[in-house]
């Protein structure tokens, strides 16, 4: 970890000019989400793949700035590039008439932020392993010919170190959470119409004493194979806290802003190769308040293994 102070003389202003301006952050500053913004578009949310273990790779990468409740910068930006690499196990295994699934997803993380206001500018970075989630009960119902539905929970646990001090970027949340997972997919045609839905929980940060509002997002998908394997079309999300924060620490002095809300779209391509498949996607906001103003570049590649 690494932190440089450029035109000025001591830490201590720049660390004040840090504080005022992560007060428009309306979720818990220098954190990251516990579900990635669009982390589930390009994906048949409701389906689950034939019984087997999977593995897969996805890189993803985002730059952009904090904005306010107008949506205006207020001076602080932020870079990160994500590795994440996941299991999946299918058994075969009916419950509930629905087809089980166990995933687990570990994330290595490279985040930097740059505060450049009137007063000071400061520049953190971070690496190293993000919250690892995991996901030990997920089911998946065929409603009728290629018409699927699914439901699941996901715990998302830190396991790198946190830093509190409010100049500092963080790869770790600092805190547990649990996400409630709902999806629906359409595969007809050579369509995959997909919505995936998370409601996410946060426990109080034990290092900051400040406790996120629960939220919601969903993940849109209209992917049409269009030759050979090859599938195009639009994508996007939203994302909206449901709860005001809570703060008992000293974090923003105490106080908390009003909820956050993010809206994307963007372009999905996804592509068939034998038994695995790449799927690429970028997603840009069209509407953000009280968060981050991130365009969303990703890039999965899943597929079989063993028997």
């Amino acid at each position: 970890m690494k932190l440089s102070c450029i035109k000025q003389k001591n830490i201590l202003t720049a660390a004040i000019a840090l504080f005022s301006a992560s007060a428009a952050h309306a979720y818990e500053p220098n954190t990251p989400f516990a579900i990635p913004t669009a982390a589930t578009i390009g994906v048949a949310a409701g389906a689950n793949p034939p019984p087997g273990n999977y593995f897969s790779i996805s890189l993803r990468s985002t730059r952009g700035d904090i904005v306010d409740a107008s949506g205006d910068k207020i001076g602080v930006s932020l870079n990160s590039n994500t590795l994440a690499l996941g299991y999946s196990y299918v058994p075969g295994v009916r419950i509930l008439g629905g087809d089980y699934r166990f995933t687990a997803t570990l994330p290595i993380v490279h985040v930097s932020q740059s505060t450049d206001i009137s007063v000071a500018h400061v520049k953190t970075d971070d690496s190293g392993f993000g919250d690892i989630s995991i996901s030990p009960f997920n089911l998946s119902w065929n409603l009728d010919k290629e018409i699927f539905a699914s439901a699941g929970v996901v715990f998302n646990i830190p396991i790198e170190s946190f830093n509190s001090d409010i100049t500092t970027a963080n790869v770790s949340s600092g805190k547990r959470s649990v996400s409630f997972l709902m999806g629906f997919s359409n595969l007809r045609n050579g369509w995959n119409q997909s919505i995936a839905s998370s409601l996410t929980i946060y426990e109080e940060n034990p290092h900051t004493h400040y406790k996120s509002g629960s939220e919601l997002m969903f993940n849109l998908t209209a992917l049409k194979e269009i030759d050979n394997n090859f599938s195009v079309g639009p994508v996007g999300f939203w994302r909206k806290q449901l709860e005001d924060d809570e703060n008992k620490g000293p974090l923003l002095g105490g106080g908390i802003r009003a909820r956050a809300e993010q809206v994307g779209l963007g372009i999905g391509l996804a592509k068939n190769f034998g038994s695995g498949q790449i799927n690429l996607n970028f997603v840009k906001n069209i509407r953000t308040r009280n968060t981050e103003d991130l365009p969303v570049l990703t890039f999965n590649y899943s597929m079989p293994f063993g028997k």
